[in-house]
Parts: structure tokens; sequence; C-alpha cells
């Protein structure tokens, strides 16, 4: 075993990409869209809402007394908004009326509620003052999905109930006390070691808050996706689907006794002109909650059945399909109607064929992707209005609310706790939140902050199942002249000269410690966890506070934080915990689910919003020609022979804009801003239409557009948004013009754009450049330091040099690589990053890389990879060597996908490990430099551990590869003259003008060279002799000291020379995780001889490691006998052989091109060096240029396959 002992010393860079567009200079045209990571989202961990400072002496104020008319309304709440006519329900329906909401209309005979029919041969009794079906077994009349003791009732819903006839002689006594009987909902429980999770409220019911699969859009979903648990025919029937019309009666005989009454019993109903109208499955549901009927509402578990039956029809009959472009060279024809339908394989109807079209996500309505988009909504007002002036909280006070408590016991069973009272307790808060904004906030008079001008609120709802809001205000009156009004405190008030505000802060905004809530009360001079003392008064708004009669919470807005801060708690996303789930005798465990509690639930039955705003956002999409999604019109309006069977979007919609001056020179964003367009025609006098027969109307007020959030780092995506928003035009064709691409038309309408940008991004690097530099001084004046007395000035010297010239800064990737790509490279980036998705019917998400040394195939590589992080894709990037690997900050293959290699082939530890092979199954892109070191063998191994993993038959699993052919480190050579000799070496068509150049580098090669020249520069050679007798003779220059002079055994040479300045390379991967592996070059920097040791500081990417290497112990068989070999895993590296330099990157080199004897070593060895000043060239034969024919051939291949369109169908 060998012993290490290490330093290690990382630069720190500065990220050009992260550069915001809004940080540089004025640029026409250049916006920032919608995305979390938006400046609204990009901000710094300080204080999130904070107050401006003022200098000016505060002046006292007078106290705060309710004004007449603030007690006039106050006492209109009191006394009729919030109370409601407990004696005069609505003769219609039943339920209770405020005041404010009824409506008196002359009695009409002919609007008398119908009675419902009595029931025959059943006696049913229930008792008033029970809380009926909230407590179980309090009243079993409505334990009928047990049926244990109601025997009589049974046999009566045996003889009169059509859908439990059929399952007759399954119930009978025997049977409803079987132990086996299978409750026909599955059970969620917490896990018993998550301390975190609240504690359940009866009606809670779990579900998954993430995004269902797009297979539930397909067809076969509802004959293979069928509900079951319950109660059943013999194994010959099929279980009940989802949609069956028999199964809600089925599950509830105690609200549909007889059979009567569901929904497909109910949903058809004779309107005014005696024509049949459908009633929608939410309008009934809304309508039995709301009814006389208490049942339904009280009922413990059918307003939760109907809610989830509600979402999952809400999310199947999302049937509108899209088809995708994925060509990314040229625009595609998209797929006629006659190759778009085909007909079902379950019921033979013309459908969709599914294997070529895409859905829209589905989610629930308070699911993740909801919030998402809310937050998407709020940041696109925050552009357009700018910073909003108030953020206010409002808490329920359910408990103390005393006209609530009056509902509760004047309503149905009576029960006064709210959360057993979903339903009448979310029509109160609702009501009275209605009532409080449009008489508090949306009058001036009584809010002081003069006029409401936006606003943005969200509903949430606590742990306990009480709901409250959040609303982000922009008002007319500025936060200065609110500050000095006074009207946000957060003192104690006077309980003399404000008694009516003290009782109310006293109640209501005061923080108190308790156990349960904060560890509280905290001991004498200490604070609780919530970082409060006993007693702390929470900001209030003296107004608010009288008429919520509630906890509140409100805070100025006077600084960009607030966008992090809405990104974390007003639209944040409901929290998650894990669950395990019972399912009959099955167990499903670590479910991630969130909870919905029976207040959330009943408010969404309700048809309440959870997010409103005052104004409209509306998504413009901007995607290419060749990246646009089309949606599909419905099967029924489609003819087969149809050649466009799809809706016009947007873009489409913009081009036939009315042709009048006042729409001639409108750009895309202001059309969809301030006009909306309609099928029916308008009463104004001034009516438009466009090329689609489309009424185009004026909006009263404009809306606020946003867009998909796009860097220059997008490419043609990019461009073109930035020409569709800027440009008025009426096609396709113009918005390009004659440009070959979109990036081209744009840099030339603005040529001024590079320069800015370039200017901007040229400062932050010098400053980089500079700062890397000074912390490499620093760097080599630790290590001098810490050398102290072991090292002479002169060998600080050479160390200084050495290190310098061959220290490897972190990679840089500026926001302007877009702009400076050439043509072939901006082709090859966009190409791919339009392409990197799953395997999709012929769609092959397979792409090769691959072109001369120093063309920029890695820094390509580096550019996608950029990308890839951009978009949250997760990928693994691989090389075959330790060196390739480190170069482009990835793993070897070999310690990325464990694998050990036998006699037999290779072998993976991910299938016995299953969590490491749960992370393989999350890699959506694979990347493998350096190719051309992969044998066959290998890289079919690799394509059948992906499948195995994804359980597919398809090549790596069908998740998106790319392959590198070769390793250039560094941006595309400049010099077009070295690329195109690169070039042409490489394919074994060297020129007479390249072979001149070769001779004339050859023949002005300096035979007397500087010792820091022969320091600072690699020598390479065909033979390892040769490279020996170099590394012997430069090493004889230094300066030796016999106590830091070792000659010692080496690994691939008979003997390494280890000394202090002496160059060196490490020949194994045993130091892979610390950042050095096979082929890391370093300088020794001290040597211990008593015990046998080297200091050597390693220069890798970003950092310098300095580290004591030992001798290390090998052992093997040697003619059948045991062996070992004790050595330094080391060897010189002033010189190496042409194969050891392979993936390297190297600053200046000399190159011996007389005696090379395999294919392909001098192409290898001259392309190692970026630039062909800082080549060398001390012998040439043209006999060492040698190139496999097959490889030839191969990249003839390739070439004719890239010049064909992908493809995609």
């Amino acid at each position: 075993m060998s012993y290490h002992r290490f330093n290690i010393y990382r630069f720190q860079t500065y990220d050009l990409s992260d550069l915001h567009l809004q940080e540089l200079p004025a640029i026409p045209h250049i916006s920032i869209s919608d995305s979390q990571s938006s400046q609204y989202n990009s901000l710094q961990n300080s204080s999130i809402i904070s107050t401006p400072y003022f200098s000016q002496p505060i002046i006292p104020l007078p106290p705060w007394r309710p004004s007449t008319r603030l007690r006039k309304l106050h006492t209109h709440f009191q006394n009729t908004i919030l109370s409601q006519c407990i004696c005069l329900p609505c003769a219609y329906c039943g339920i209770l009326v405020y005041p404010t909401k009824a409506k008196w209309d002359t009695y009409d005979e002919v609007y008398l509620y119908p009675l419902e029919k009595n029931l025959q041969n059943i006696n049913v009794y229930i008792r008033e003052q029970d809380s009926t079906c909230r407590n179980l077994d309090a009243n079993k009349y409505t334990e009928y999905r047990t049926l244990v003791e109601l025997c009589a009732a049974a046999n009566w819903l045996k003889q009169h109930n059509k859908y439990l006839k059929p399952f007759a002689r399954l119930i009978t006594a025997t049977s409803l006390h079987n132990e086996s009987y299978r409750n026909p909902f599955l059970i969620a429980t917490h896990l018993s070691s998550d301390i975190s999770a609240p504690s359940f409220q009866e009606g809670d019911i779990v579900l998954l808050s993430a995004d269902f699969p797009t297979e539930i859009h397909n067809e076969d979903f509802y004959y293979t996706h069928l509900m079951a648990g319950f109660v059943q025919m013999p194994t010959t029937t099929l279980p009940l689907s989802f949609d069956n019309p028999d199964l809600e009666p089925l599950l509830f005989p105690d609200l549909f006794p007889d059979g009567n009454g569901h929904f497909f019993d109910q949903n058809t109903v004779v309107s005014e002109n005696d024509s049949l109208k459908t009633e929608t499955y939410g309008k009934y549901i809304k309508h039995r909650l709301l009814c006389v009927d208490s049942r339904f509402h009280l009922h413990p578990y059918w307003p939760h059945y109907s809610y989830l039956r509600l979402e999952k029809l809400r999310n199947h009959q999302n049937t509108m399909r899209l088809w995708r472009q994925k060509q990314s060279d040229k625009i595609y024809r998209p797929p006629t109607a006659a190759e778009l339908i085909t007909h079902s394989v379950y019921s033979g109807k013309r459908t969709i064929d599914e294997t070529k079209t895409t859905t829209l996500p589905s989610f629930i309505r308070t699911g993740d992707t909801y919030f998402n988009e809310k937050l998407l909504h709020i940041n696109a007002m925050i552009r357009e209005y700018k910073l909003p002036s108030l953020f206010i909280t409002l808490t329920a006070a359910e408990s103390k609310w005393t006209h609530l408590k009056d509902i509760l016991k004047s309503t149905d069973n009576k029960d006064t706790v709210p959360t057993n009272r979903p339903l009448h307790t979310a029509l109160h808060f609702n009501h009275r939140k209605k009532e409080f904004w449009n008489h508090i906030w949306k009058k001036p008079a009584n809010s002081n902050w003069r006029h409401l001008i936006h606003f943005f609120k969200r509903v949430e709802f606590q742990n306990r199942g009480a709901p409250h809001t959040h609303s982000v205000l922009w008002v007319e009156e500025s936060i200065d002249e609110m500050i000095a009004e006074n009207l946000i405190r957060s003192d104690l008030p006077n309980p003399n000269t404000e008694p009516e505000l003290y009782q109310l802060v006293l109640a209501h905004q005061i923080h108190t410690c308790s156990p349960k809530k904060c560890g509280g009360p905290a001991p004498p001079g200490q604070v609780c966890k919530k970082k409060f003392p006993h007693r702390w008064v929470v900001p209030y708004h003296p107004a608010t506070l009288l008429i919520w009669n509630a906890h509140m919470n409100i805070q100025y807005v006077s600084n960009k934080n607030l966008g992090k801060y809405l990104t974390k708690y007003v639209v944040k996303s409901e929290p998650s915990y894990v669950f395990n789930i019972s399912e009959g005798d099955k167990y499903h465990e670590y479910i991630v689910a969130r909870r919905l509690s029976s207040m959330e639930c009943m408010y969404l039955l309700l048809g309440e919003a959870i997010c409103t705003s005052s104004v409209q956002v509306k998504y413009l999409p901007t995607e290419p020609p060749t990246t646009q999604s089309r949606a599909i019109r419905l099967i029924s309006t489609i003819m087969d022979d149809d050649d466009d069977p799809y809706w016009k979007d947007t873009i489409e919609k913009y081009f036939a804009r009315p042709h009048t001056e006042e729409f001639n020179n409108i750009t895309y964003p202001d059309y969809y801003k301030n006009y909306t367009l309609t099928t029916k025609k308008p009463s104004s006098n001034e009516i438009y239409k466009d090329d689609f027969n489309y009424y185009v109307i004026r909006r009263t007020s404009p809306l606020v557009i946003r867009y998909r959030h796009l860097k220059i780092q997008n490419g043609e995506s990019f461009f073109y948004q930035q020409l569709l928003l800027s440009l008025p035009c009426r096609s396709e064709s113009e918005l390009l013009g004659n440009y070959t691409s979109y990036r081209e038309k744009y840099l030339n309408l603005y040529p001024d754009f590079q320069n800015s940008l370039q200017y901007s991004i040229n400062i932050t690097a010098n400053e980089n450049r500079y700062l890397l530099q000074n912390q490499f001084n620093i760097i080599i004046t630790n290590i001098l330091e810490n050398l102290a007395n072991n090292v002479t000035s002169q060998i600080a010297d050479i160390l200084t040099k050495q290190l310098d010239c061959l220290k490897l800064t972190p990679p840089i990737f500026p926001q302007n690589a877009m702009l400076n790509l050439p043509e072939e490279q901006y082709i090859l980036y966009n190409t791919i990053v339009s392409n990197l998705e799953p395997l999709q019917s012929k769609k092959y998400p397979y792409f090769f890389i691959t072109g001369s040394g120093g063309v920029g195939k890695s820094y390509i590589t580096m550019l996608i990879i950029d990308w890839i992080k951009s978009q949250n894709k997760t990928y693994l990037l691989t090389a075959p060597t330790g060196v390739a690997a480190q170069n482009v900050g990835g793993s070897t293959i070999h310690s990325a996908l464990r694998l050990m290699q036998s006699g037999s082939g290779y072998q993976s530890l991910a299938f016995y490990d299953l969590e490491f092979k749960k992370k393989l199954q999350t890699i959506e892109i694979l990347i493998i430099e350096e190719i051309s070191m992969v044998s066959a063998t290998l890289f079919n191994f690799i394509s059948n551990l992906f499948a195995r993993i994804h359980n597919s038959n398809i090549a790596f699993g069908g998740i998106s590869v790319i392959v590198v052919g070769d390793l250039a480190q560094l941006p595309p050579v400049r010099d077009e003259e070295f690329y195109q000799m690169l070039e042409e070496i490489r394919l074994d068509a060297i020129s007479d003008n390249t072979w001149k150049k070769l001779e004339e580098k050859a023949a002005n090669y300096n035979n007397n060279q500087s010792s820091d020249t022969l320091l600072t520069t690699t020598h390479i050679v065909g033979y390892c002799e040769t490279s020996t007798q170099i590394n012997n003779t430069i090493c004889n220059i230094l300066p030796i000291n016999n106590d830091k002079y070792l000659i010692s055994e080496s690994i691939d040479v008979l003997e390494v020379r280890l000394q202090q300045g002496a160059r060196v390379m490490y020949l194994n991967n045993s130091l892979s995780e610390d950042g050095i592996c096979n082929g890391t070059i370093g300088v020794i920097t001290d040597l211990n001889k008593q015990h046998p040791s080297v200091q050597v500081a390693f220069c890798t990417h970003g950092a310098i490691i300095q580290k004591w290497i030992t001798r290390e112990t090998v052992y093997f068989y040697l003619g059948g006998q045991h062996a070992s070999r004790t050595q330094f895993p080391l060897q010189n590296s002033f010189s190496l052989t042409v194969h050891k330099t392979q993936s390297l990157t190297l600053p200046n080199t000399s190159l011996d091109l007389s005696q090379l004897f395999a294919p392909g070593h001098a192409y290898t060895a001259i392309s190692r060096c970026p630039k062909w000043e800082n080549i060398q060239i001390i012998n040439l034969d043209r006999d060492s240029f040698k190139v496999d024919p097959n490889v030839i051939k191969e990249y003839s291949r390739l070439k004719q396959i890239a010049s064909q369109p992908l493809p995609i169908s």
C-alpha cells in the first residue's frame, strides 16, 4: 500500500455564462422573459423584505381611531354582511343565504322543491344532535359500506337496489362478518420515523403533486387501468372500469339507496325550449354539496371520491394531441391527416396515431406544475409593473369567528368544529374574503393607500386544514408616503387612546411561545427556536385588522429580493411527505405525495380559484419552425384527405393579421397584448378581420405577455425569438429573408450588439485572467513557503516557470460563444440541442462529433453540457482514460459504471447495488469522450447495460448518446491554415503546400535551446528509448542536491529520475478521486530519502494538488510463482512517447517525426498543441505519416450520413 499526504490549491473564477443581458450595455430588442433563473430568482441570500431607511426625525402621529365611515362599515359587517339568514333558507335549494346575496322574487308554485320519494319497508332513525357521519359508529345508518350490523338494510338493498342485485349472494350475514372483507378505498399512513409530518385531520386525502404520465391520454389507458379493490364477480368477470356508470351508486348505497339520483342517472335535464342539456360532472357535484340534503357534504368519503374522480375526468378529457417538430436542419413538412389518422385496436374507431404524437402534461389543479405556472405569472407582472408595494397574509380565525359558530350551530348536524364542517367553513371564509376585499382594499377611503392598481393572491391551507391568503398588491400611494402616514404598524397600541386596536393586536398579532409551536417560552434573556421572545407584535394594517378580525402580516416591498420570497412563499408548492399505501392485501412503500384536507377539497369542488390576479398573463410560443409543436384538431373535425389537420397557432394568426395600416407595423407581442381574436362578430363599429376570418378586437386594457426564457447559449432559438419579438413580418420566409440562419440576420440588423456584448465580456474575462494569475502567484508562494529551507532560489525559479506553463485553469464559456462559432460548429450545436430527447418512433438520439485536432470538438461538447445543465437534464460525462476524463471534468467509464473485467468480459455492479442502479436509470444523456480509445466490446457492453437498466431492447435503452472522436480542450483554432493542415494529415491527403510548411518548420529548428525552453517544452517521440535519453539529458541540467536526488524503479521505464524540479507523470488511477489519474503531469517539489517518498505538485483542471507519493507494491504471478515488485508509479515526462500524450493538450511541443511506426501517430503528435507557432519539429520523415485506410473509409461514410436530414418522422 502507498501512503499519500496532500494539499489542494484550487482556482476560483467568474462564470461568464451567468451574466444577465440586463447587466450589459443597452442593446436593442434584447429582452428577458420568464424563468425561475431570471433576475428575480437569482438573488443573494440577504434580507427578503426590508424597509427603506429615512434619516429625517420621527414625527409623533395622533392615535389611530376608526373613522365614522369605518365604524359604520364594521357595524354593517357584523350585523349584515357576515350574518346568514338562519330562518330564511333559499326556497329552491335550501342553502342558507347571506342578505347581501339574497334575491327576492315573487312566489311561484312552479318552482316548488320536489319532495323525495318515500322509501318503503325500512325505518330510518337520525338523531338531530349527532355529529352525523363525522364520527364513525355514531350513526350507523351512514355505515352502509361496512354493512356489519345493519343486516335488515342489507336485505332491503338486495331486493330494491338494482346495482347491488347482481351481488346479492355475496351480501349475506356470513360474508358481512368475514374478516377478509376489503375496503374499496386505499389507506395511506406516514412513516413512523417521520417526526416532521403533521398529524392527520379527518377527511385528509393523499395524492401525487407531480405531472401524470402522458400515457393517461392514450386510448388504451381506459382499457388497461381499471378501478379495482371492491367486491366483484368470479374471476371470469372483469373488474368495473373507473368510468363505469354503476360505480358511484355501488360504492355509496347509503346516498342512493334505490339506485337513483346519481350522476349518470341525472346528467340530462330538459331546458326551457324542451331540448336536452347535459349537466357536467363538476356542476353535478356542486349541486349535491349545496342542496338541502346534508348527507352529501357531511359524508366522510363521497366529497373526496368525487374530487378524485373529477380530477381523473379532467385529466382524461384533455385529449388534445400535439405533433412536435424535431427536424433541426430543415423545415420538415408536417404529416397530413392520412398520415396521422389510424384505427383503434380496441374499438375500431378513427383515432390519432399515438406513436407519432404526444399530449400536453396533466397535473392536479394544486400540483407542482400549477404553482410553477403561477410563479411565471408573478414574474411577468413584476417585469411589467416593477416591484409591488405590499405583501399581505391573512389567516382564518375559524375557532374565534362568532358568525361562523352561529352558522355551524344552526345547520345540518350542529357540529361546531370547523374541520368537521368543511362546506360551511369554506363558504364563510370565501364570502368573508370577497366582501373584505370589496369594502376595504378596493376602497381608497378605507385602505388609505389610494387606488389598488393590480394584485395577485393565493389561498393556502395550513396543516390544521384552515385556509389563509397571501396577497401581493400594487397600490397608487408610494412606500415613502405610506411610511410617513404610519400605515403599517408593529407596535402595541395604547389601551387608553386606541382601545379598539389594542384589543385586536392583543388577540391576534402577538406571538405567544408554547412548547408545541416553538419549544418556548424561553428562559429570561433567551429566545425560542422561532427567534421570538414571549411577546412580539407582527406588523399590521389597522383598518384591515379591524374588519378581518384575525391574524395578519403586512410588509412593504422595497427591494428585488421579493422575487425570491415569492418563489419560496407565495406560490410555493404544497409540502410533500413519504407515505405507505395499503390496497387490500397489497402494500406500497415510500410513496412521495401531498395531503389534501377536506377544507381544500371542498374549496376545489365549489369551483373557487386557488390563485387569482387582476390581470391576464398570456404565454406566447416563440419556437422556430424547426422545433415548433402543432396542435391537432379534434378527430371529428378532420377529414381523411385533409392536408392541414392542425389548429392555427399564435404565430400563424399573427402572420395573418388584418391588412391595414394599424396592423402593418405591429410586433408579435404587441398584437396579442392589445388585441383579442374571436369568432363572434363584435358589437363595436370598428371591425377588423384577419386572413383566417377571426374578428380582431382591441382590448380595453392590455394583457401582460410572457414567453420562454432564452439565452444566447440557446443558439438559433434565441435569435429567432429576438427577431420574432422585434420585427413586424407576415411569414416565416420574410422573417428569415435571404440569410442562411437567424443568427446571421440578427447580427446584420444589429451590428452593435456583438460589439457591446463583447466589450462587457472582455472586461469580465480580463478580470478573470488577472484573478487566476494572482491566485497562481499566491499558490506558488504558499508552496515555496511550505518548502522553507528545502528549496534553493534556483529550484524555486524552475518550479515557478514549469507550474506556470503547465497550469490548467478552469474552462470559461463566455456568453457570446454562440456569436463567434463558425457556421459548421453552429449548425452542429443547434442540431444536437434540438434533438436531445428520448427515442421516439424513428428518431435516433445518437450523435458522433468528430473532426481534426484543434477544430473545437470538446469545446462544442462543453457548450452542449452547459446547455444541458441549463435545461436541468441529468447527464453522465465519461472517457476511457483518467486524463481524458479529467480534462473534460468527467469520470472514467470504469468508475462511472462500476465496471470489472474478467476473462468472460465486462461486468457492472449496477445489478448488485439497487441505489446505484436507480441513479443510472435517471441518466437522460450519456456523453463519451475519446471514443477512438473505446473498444467495440466495451461500447456494446455499455449499450446493453443501459438497455437492461431500462428494460428495453433498444440500444442504450433509448437514452440520448453523444460520442466525441478527438480531444481538443481549447476553443476552436483561429489559424485557418493550421486547421487545414491537420485536416489533410488526418485523412492522408497532405498537399504540397502543407508538406512545405512542415519542412520549413523542421529546417528552422534551433538545436541550441535555452534551459527555460527545454524545461517548459514537452518532447514527443516514437520510442521509449529516445524518450528516456531526452529525459535524462534535461534532468542533468537541473541543480542537484544529494539529499534531494534519487534514482528509482518505475513502471513503464526501467528507472525514473527523482529530484527537485523534475517533471513526472502519474501512471495509474489509484488517486482518481483526488483528481490525479493515469497521465496527470506534475513537478517534484521535495524528496525524502530516509522514507523513500517524493512530493509532487500535480497540475489538474482548476487546481494544483501537492501530494507525497510513496512506492507501491504490486503482486503477480511469474512463471507459475508468486512475485512482487515495489516501485514509484511515476515516470519522467519532459519527453513522452506519442502513446502517452494521447488525450493531452500541451502548451509547447517539440516533435520527432522521423521514427513513428503506427498509423495516426504523426497526426496525434502534431495535434497535441493548439498553436502552430508553439510547435517545433526536430526531425521529419514522410513515411511517418500513416493513416489506417479503414478510418478514411468510415469517415467518408459518416460524412455522407451527416449530409442527410435526420431520420425523424
